[in-house]
């Protein structure tokens, strides 16, 4: 039998019987039946000696060759294989695609029509539909339902008199919920919706809608199917500082990139705060990465200003801007910059306590870096915009790299780096404002080799140029300084490994490779000219509870060096193991150990000795500890302590202890603790102690639930006792993530 010339072909069925009143052929049982491009599968099939109709009954289920020589289009998303909404509906063949799902289906070949009987559900690119007394007209590719339901990745639509004809819909009243339709579901209605030939619905004369209460009326609204287009933040709560408040921070993201927000906070004894923002995320398959965050806030401050960190008093007209960029190019070249205009020292303190954690004064620079082939080339700039900042500006400083590179004899390699820059330092400390151009040089000759396969040994001689020319004006300054340094040393390293054959599943581990290097290090630093003649002491070393820098090509303080041997003894130990579930290498522990001994070029000065140690746990994906310190090894005297630990329990609760202890000026504590209470349901306690004043100067206690899976409520209250203006007891009550 054969319908318009394209054959039915029986695959399968249990039982064929011919009703010669009826001149129908009837197939029942397991029926898996083909006429091209399309193929049948129900409990039963009859289908007419005429030809003018195809009727399934049970079970039914459609599904659409895309490759078919006699293919028309269906759908866009049939057509290219596009994946498929619904895990649910998986194709028979890689070829294959599926249609429809009904009980009962009637396929007239004639007209190339399908009318399912009662409900159907039909499966297309991102969106599922369902619908009664569905009309598929295949010649005309349009899709018709008096009444439906339908379903994208986050937003669900039902209504009456839906039109599908490609990718184009077209409906009249609708109602929709921006996810899976729930009691306080955020959703509104509509008088009528359209969706073209791309990710954008169109909703028009809409109210907006909390449950079945309406909030808000839009006369037009345009909603992109593919991500969440809307997201909202808000919160209410008092602050003993504040006042009451009421803080909203709305979200749009016209593209997936791409967020707008806007901050509208209200303080009853500061005023309202008004601050634009926007974020930018790329991550895309060239190889290009690009981040972008402005933030920024204006208020008329009616609270008590008090006093700036200069002592001076603030003004009631008061805001900040918090800009930065990041964009990595494929070809290794980077640019970065950061922007922060503030009116006064305290106006983050006061009102971005998020961006007062991470910087307590403004940050201002840009940087550009440029690799072509062994040389990278940079530019940097770090620039003041208010007198209250505590910087050393870099009006510009230029460098150049030569990334070390083999020179053709004797297995010797080199490497390079040249810098000029304007260093100016406006610390209100200092009596007169420092300012000089500096040039610096550096270049290193070395020739690494291979003693034995498990013993490297790399001489090295480094020469350095360091000078300066005095922007300052002060009499009692030099106009000029410079000074040839002279860097001649060694480095051993011996390489062990070893493996054992450990399985355990609650760890996640599989087999265990220990890698062991110690090394010897020796630096002897020569000063060719009078060390003491001129040390603006603009730049200085950074503190760390890391192994300190002892190499010229990692200081930045150069100007303070003295002339010293080194001699570094170290040994660092690295366990891997593979995992059972990634099947991927990792990392369990790395435990570096290192004791300085520093000889001072004077002969009189006491030898110093320093121990420092990283430690880094990760046993197992739920455990990790993290652990950096240095001591004064004669004396056994802790110099500087960083250490975190985390106990993770799935998604159940998480545990952070962490402890920070610098040269006896600070010695804190903190603990975190985020526990699973119900499902949706989450509790959330941190303390922090400062031991140094035996007192506890933050405390927080919070309880977050999810409300329809649209709304993360969190209650909290919050206490912070500390320096000037940090002395605040706080409850909130946050919606942290409403989706729609």
């Amino acid at each position: 039998m054969s319908i318009h010339a394209q054959p039915v072909e029986i695959t399968t069925s249990d039982t064929m019987e011919y009703d010669e009143q009826a001149r129908t052929l009837l197939i029942k049982g397991d029926v898996d039946i083909r006429q091209s491009p399309f193929r049948i599968l129900s409990d039963e099939v009859s289908i007419r000696q005429d030809q003018a109709d195809i009727l399934a009954d049970g079970h039914v289920r459609i599904l659409y060759d895309t490759t078919a020589e006699n293919s028309r289009f269906v759908f866009p998303e049939l057509r290219s294989g596009a994946e498929l909404f619904s895990d649910s509906f998986q194709p028979d063949a890689s070829s294959e695609r599926e249609l429809l799902r009904a009980n009962r289906v009637r396929f007239l070949p004639e007209s190339r029509v399908i009318l399912p009987e009662g409900p159907a559900e039909i499966q297309f690119g991102i969106a599922r539909l369902i619908g009664e007394n569905l009309t598929i007209d295949l010649g005309n590719n349009r899709i018709k339902a008096p009444r439906y339901r339908m379903g994208f990745e986050n937003l669900f639509i039902s209504g009456h008199d839906v039109e599908m004809k490609g990718e184009a819909i077209e409906a009249g009243k609708t109602r929709f919920f921006f996810g899976e339709p729930e009691a306080f579901s955020f959703q509104g209605s509509a008088e009528s919706m359209a969706k073209q030939e791309d990710d954008v619905v169109t909703l028009r004369k809409v109210w907006l809608k909390v449950g079945k209460v309406p909030v808000f009326y839009l006369p037009y609204l345009s909603y992109n199917i593919r991500h969440t287009v809307y997201n909202i933040e808000a919160g209410a709560g008092y602050s003993g500082d504040l006042g009451y408040l009421l803080e909203l921070r709305p979200y749009y993201s016209p593209w997936t990139s791409t967020r707008f927000f806007t901050d509208v906070n209200t303080y009853s004894r500061r005023g309202t705060l008004i601050g634009p923002g926007l974020s930018i995320d790329i991550n895309d398959r060239l190889g290009h990465f690009v981040r972008t965050r402005i933030e920024s806030g204006v208020i008329r401050d009616s609270g008590e200003l008090g006093v700036d960190s200069l002592n001076r008093p603030i003004d009631e007209n008061r805001g900040f801007l918090n800009a930065s960029h990041i964009h990595r190019y494929p070809d290794g070249m980077a640019f970065m910059a950061q922007v922060q205009a503030w009116s006064d020292s305290e106006i983050v303190r006061d009102f971005d306590t998020g961006t007062f954690r991470k910087y307590q004064q403004p940050e201002n620079f840009a940087s550009l870096r440029f690799p072509l082939g062994d040389w990278v080339f940079n530019a940097v700039t770090r620039f003041r915009i208010e007198d209250f900042e505590y910087a050393t500006e870099r009006i510009p400083e230029l460098s150049i790299d030569l990334l070390p590179t083999p020179l053709p004899w004797a297995g010797l390699y080199h490497e390079l780096n040249l810098s000029a820059s304007r260093l100016r330092d406006n610390n209100p400390d200092r009596t007169h404002p420092a300012e000089y151009d500096r040039f610096k040089g550096n270049y290193r000759i070395a020739r690494p080799s291979a003693i034995t396969p498990w013993l490297d040994w790399t001489p090295l001689l480094t020469a350095q140029i360091l000078s300066a020319e005095n922007r300052s004006d002060q009499p009692d300054e030099p106009t000029s300084w410079e000074r040839q340094t002279l860097e001649a040393g060694f480095d051993f390293t011996l390489h062990a490994f070893a493996d054992w054959q450990i399985n355990n599943r609650i760890w996640d581990v599989d087999s265990i490779r220990h890698v062991v290097k110690p090394t010897l290090q020796y630096r002897n630093i020569l000063i060719g000219n009078n060390e003491d003649e001129w040390n603006p002491g603009i730049e200085t070393p950074l503190t760390s509870t890391g192994v300190p820098f002892r190499d010229f090509f990692s200081m930045r303080a150069l100007e303070g060096i003295r002339e010293h041997q080194l001699i570094r003894v170290g040994v660092s130990n690295s366990v891997f193991t593979r995992s059972h579930i990634t099947k991927n290498l990792r990392t369990m522990l790395d435990l570096d150990l290192y004791h300085d001994t520093i000889i001072p070029g004077d002969s009189h000065a006491p030898t110093s000795h320093l121990l420092s140690s990283i430690t880094r746990l990760r046993p197992a994906s739920w455990l990790s500890f993290d652990l950096e310190t240095r001591w004064d090894s004669k004396n056994l005297d802790l110099q500087d302590l960083y250490a975190r630990s985390s106990l993770i329990n799935g998604d159940f609760w998480r545990l952070d202890i962490g402890a920070f202890f610098l040269d006896g000026l600070h010695e804190q504590y903190q603990a975190s603790l985020d526990t699973k209470l119900t499902e949706g349901t989450r509790v959330l306690v941190s303390v922090s102690y400062n031991a140094r004043t035996s007192q506890f100067y933050e405390q927080m206690i919070g309880f977050q639930f999810a409300v329809a899976n649209h709304w993360d409520i969190l209650l909290s209250v919050s206490q912070r006792d500390g320096a000037t203006r940090n002395n605040d007891l706080r409850w909130d009550i946050k919606i942290v993530n409403g989706r729609f």
